[in-house]
């Protein structure tokens, strides 16, 4: 064993560390979402509430923590760890793509916009490796039981959440409309 019983437990050590750390800003990162649509009126106020003493978002901690604890059940049924894992990281990470597609749309068919012809050519370059990514990333990097199953889960889940956020972004927005009509 020699060197190697010691550094074996120290890198799955380490390894765990950055686990717990990524966890850690990746869930503060994404409970600030609910928080700040309570605070638009676009979801509930009680996810926007602050705590009195700590000053978190308790409503949008726990919202996120449901949610989060929801995907992970269901992209751990009858897979391996190994594709849960694939499935929950690519369906996540093509959500976060595809706020990039709109960033690196804008200045490309914004009204208005007349960015210059390298921030352009940067624009088209961004989309189009952006889109690359978004697409491949639905299709398994590792053997998989079921690679059309794979597709479909991961595809699903990026057109539900999207489909449902539009539609409760245009319920939001109708109610809001009608409480400023009021």
């Amino acid at each position: 064993m020699g060197i190697a019983g010691v550094i074996a437990p120290m890198a799955a050590v380490l390894l765990i560390c950055h686990i717990v750390s990524y966890s850690s800003l990746s869930y503060n990162a994404v409970i600030r979402l609910p928080m700040v649509a309570g605070w638009d009126r676009l979801l509930p106020a009680w996810l926007s509430r602050l705590h009195p003493r700590y000053k978190t978002p308790v409503g949008s901690i726990v919202f996120i923590g449901l949610v989060a604890f929801a995907f992970i059940i269901l992209g751990n049924l009858g897979v391996g760890a190994q594709e849960a894992f694939q499935l929950l990281g690519n369906g996540s990470f093509v959500c976060y793509a595809l706020t990039y597609l709109v960033m690196f749309a804008i200045p490309l068919i914004a009204r208005g916009e007349k960015p210059a012809w390298g921030v352009r050519l940067a624009a088209v370059s961004g989309f189009a490796m952006t889109l690359l990514y978004a697409v491949l990333s639905i299709f398994p990097i590792i053997d998989v039981q079921n690679a059309a199953s794979f597709t479909a889960k991961v595809g699903g889940v990026v057109i539900g959440i999207n489909v449902a956020g539009t539609l409760y972004f245009r319920h939001a927005n109708k109610r809001k409309q009608a409480l400023a009509s009021i």
